[in-house]
């Protein structure tokens, strides 16, 4: 596991090492310790798995408690990140990254960053953990019309009543 700066303190890429043979790739997507000891001074308590079809834009939702563990596991994606924390150096800054699941890496997410995700391909999953539990009253959303920058999305897209 090796842990790359993203132009966002404390928003990280972790790429992971995959085991291959003739049967196809391993790879060890969790490990408490490596994290724990490494990364993390909190455990993670919720798994989730969203699947979307080709231009699904999930907006930009974050709080201010929870880290994730994001990957792509199927498919291509876009996926976008805002530091939303007001007191921060990099305040509405925006990244961006290709990914997809040929190339396997993580995202770790700390409290503050606000996230998005965009499907480039016909379907594609995402895999996250949070240190704490969905709590919808908690979160912040950003919508797409509230941001000053061109995120590089179709202008045909799939979204929800929430981020747009």
């Amino acid at each position: 596991m090796k842990k790359y700066k993203t132009g966002i303190p404390d928003l990280f890429i972790i790429k992971i090492s995959a085991f291959m043979d003739k049967r196809g790739k391993f790879y060890e997507t969790f490990n408490f310790k490596a994290y724990k000891l490494k990364i993390l001074k909190r455990s993670f308590l919720q798994d989730n798995i969203s699947i979307s079809k080709k231009n699904v834009f999930r907006g930009f939702h974050g709080d201010f408690k929870t880290y994730k563990l994001t990957s792509c596991i199927f498919g291509k994606m876009r996926f976008f990140f805002i530091d939303n924390r007001n007191k921060s150096k990099t305040f509405r800054k925006i990244v961006s990254f290709e990914v997809s699941s040929k190339k396997f890496i993580q995202f770790l997410v700390p409290p503050g960053i606000g996230m998005a995700t965009l499907t480039l391909s016909k379907v594609s999953y995402l895999s996250y953990k949070q240190t704490t539990y969905y709590n919808l009253s908690s979160q912040f959303t950003i919508k797409i019309r509230e941001l000053n920058t061109k995120l590089k999305i179709p202008k045909k897209i799939i979204i929800s009543k929430r981020d747009s």
